[in-house]
């Protein structure tokens, strides 16, 4: 899943001319469902397939806003849908404030494209339960997680860089069963400046719809392999790249399995390999199908974690 900051770039100047003496209020994202529903002209089976809030900061004439999901209640000044009709084969990228009880479209230039397939990149395709987690009771269950807990009481005024609510397209042990909701939330100490980090630079938390559980990661639950910069034989090149990477490894990595992932800054986690015999010390990441962006590489073994910065260019 990946969503182009220069759309809201645009977005601020568009959103900022209009409502510069008047901040949107903060708002649960299934009181824009049924407007969501209906941005897709003519259709009678839209379907909301994920909804998303970015933590950027837009400035409103003398003021700002920040556009991110609150910690203290769940909720944002705006969310963006992911809304799919099979019957019009249309996937669209809906944003919606919430302004005297009404949803409503934030204006947008007509040049900015919002039919981009690459927004969608990590969405899944199952249409959201009408009812589910959000707002306080979210926070509620993130408070179930101590690192959750320890964090919102060191960082009680932090807003998340990014928050969004879909079905799991991969299975991933001990994080997603594929098919299944859940919430991915990461939080960053730093708030909006600190933009939306790699996961273990902060706080990543994926709450399961079903089961209410919380898991979250942290930088302790990552091996950096900054750790390792003397081992010149564990790196990712070339870094930046456009198709295609080289993965080198420690030699103590041979005859052992891994499983390798390519996650985007949203949180979406993209499988490379799964259970890969490692027989040379060197593999190839073929990338060409990945949309230019960055992500981090992450190699998971039997009893270690490795997190490797990648960018992709073209």
């Amino acid at each position: 899943m990946r969503f182009v900051c220069s759309i809201l770039v645009m977005l601020v100047l568009a959103v900022g001319s209009v409502y510069a003496q008047f901040s949107p209020p903060a708002y649960d994202p299934s009181q824009c469902l049924t407007a969501a529903k209906a941005s897709i002209a003519g259709a009678t089976d839209a379907e909301v397939l994920g909804v998303v809030a970015v933590g950027l900061e837009l400035p409103l004439g003398g003021t700002s806003i920040e556009l991110a999901m609150s910690s203290k209640d769940g909720r944002a000044p705006m969310w963006l849908y992911i809304v799919r009709s099979k019957s019009k084969d249309t996937t669209v990228f809906a944003p919606f404030i919430r302004l005297f009880f009404t949803c409503s479209a934030p204006p947008i230039p007509a040049d900015v494209n919002l039919a981009d397939p690459s927004l969608f990149e990590g969405i899944g395709q199952i249409p959201l339960p009408g009812k589910f987690t959000e707002g306080p009771a979210l926070v509620t269950a993130l408070k179930s997680n101590s690192k959750f807990s320890a964090f919102n009481t060191a960082f009680p005024d932090s807003n998340a860089t990014f928050s969004v609510l879909t079905s799991a397209v991969e299975s991933v042990p001990g994080l997603f069963e594929m098919g299944k909701f859940y919430w991915i939330i990461n939080w960053s100490s730093s708030g909006l400046a600190g933009g939306v980090g790699e996961p273990g630079s902060g706080l990543l938390c994926i709450n399961d719809l079903a089961s209410g559980q919380t898991i979250c990661l942290d930088s302790s639950d990552f091996t950096s392999v900054r750790s390792y910069e003397q081992d010149v034989r564990f790196s990712v090149a070339p870094n930046p790249t456009s198709d295609v990477s080289v993965l080198t490894m420690p030699t103590s990595f041979l005859g052992t399995q891994v499983d390798i992932d390519i996650v985007s800054t949203t949180g979406a986690v993209m499988p490379l390999a799964r259970r890969r015999f490692v027989e040379a010390p060197a593999l190839v990441l073929e990338l060409g199908t990945m949309p230019q962006g960055m992500y981090s590489l992450v190699v998971r073994s039997a009893d270690r974690n490795f997190l490797l910065p990648l960018s992709i260019v073209r």
